[in-house]
């Protein structure tokens, strides 16, 4: 996910930001609690994968 939808999940309610020490307290991940239903954003955030050959 980009910037901009990382700070647009961020809106999403029961949520926790990981941040890294070693990255001066970057936000690295956002985890979201499990739903039933989740907000129609998710179906368009893309999933990462390790490039092809790793």
């Amino acid at each position: 996910m980009n910037a901009k939808e990382f700070e647009n999940a961020k809106q999403v309610a029961d949520h926790v930001v990981l941040t890294e020490s070693a990255l001066g307290d970057q936000e690295v991940a956002i985890v979201f609690k499990p739903r039933h239903e989740w907000p129609k954003m998710f179906k368009f955030l893309k999933l990462y994968r390790d490039p092809p050959g790793v």
